[in-house]
């Protein structure tokens, strides 16, 4: 079975429209001219054959292959109240002058090099206003030095704390991206109105991303495809959903 890796809520992904184009460019193979001359010859696919394969892959959890289009998407405008997201862990301490070195989670490796103001949140959940000193690369690792933490000890204490950043210091998206974190807590509802779940994040496979939703308790991972997904709005936290027929 393939394995599906989970998306931190900071991962910025592609607008269902495009989020299957990764072969931007393709070379026309035998499949290609086979195609070709069965048109040619009115032989085309059997009706719904490609939804059936569809139905069959995600109902194995192995996503749908590339090549199809999923739906659309409409990204959250600017605000001036934007929640607080956890961008990092601070993993270990480093050295002996208060360095700390971290477990990114943003899918953007400079948002911290950028020292935005940052909170930091320990593993009950208690929050404290932090500010970033420095940074640097040591061993592809990404260490900080946080201003009042200046030996090991101190250090030591940080172990295990969330670095969190404002919404609003992400990197800029393109007109067919969204956030991960922009859609989590979405409603998930039919085209007809009826309510399927609530987003609970977004998960990715070799071939497709996956909307994760909990419905009645259970989880369902839908392909973010045109057959299951019709559109996406961030901004309404509002997921349209064409069906949910076959997904476990």
């Amino acid at each position: 079975m393939t394995k599906r890796a989970p998306l931190p809520a900071t991962e910025p992904r592609k607008s269902p429209a495009k989020a299957d184009a990764r072969p931007t460019k393709t070379k026309p193979g035998p499949a290609d001219d086979r195609s070709k001359r069965a048109a040619a010859k009115g032989e085309g696919p059997r009706p719904g054959a490609a939804d059936d394969r569809s139905r069959r892959a995600a109902a194995k959890g192995e996503g749908p292959r590339p090549g199809d289009t999923p739906a659309r998407v409409k990204k959250p405008p600017s605000t001036e109240a934007q929640p607080w997201i956890a961008v990092a862990e601070i993993a270990r301490p480093h050295g002996v002058r208060g360095e700390l070195r971290l477990k990114i989670y943003s899918g953007d490796p400079t948002l911290l090099q950028r020292r935005p103001p940052i909170q930091l949140r320990d593993a009950g959940g208690k929050v404290t206003a932090g500010r970033i000193a420095a940074t640097r690369h040591a061993d592809k690792a990404l260490l900080v030095q946080l201003e009042g933490i200046v030996d090991r000890d101190a250090a030591e204490r940080m172990r295990g704390k969330e670095i969190l950043v404002e919404r609003k210091e992400f990197a800029p998206l393109e007109e067919d991206e969204f956030y991960a974190c922009d859609i989590e807590g979405a409603r998930a509802e039919l085209v007809t109105g009826e309510l399927v779940g609530t987003v609970t994040g977004l998960g990715s496979y070799p071939t497709c991303d996956v909307l994760l939703i909990d419905r009645d308790g259970a989880r369902i991972e839908v392909p973010i495809l045109p057959h299951f997904v019709d559109s996406i709005d961030a901004a309404a936290k509002l997921v349209k959903l064409v069906t949910v027929d076959g997904l476990s």
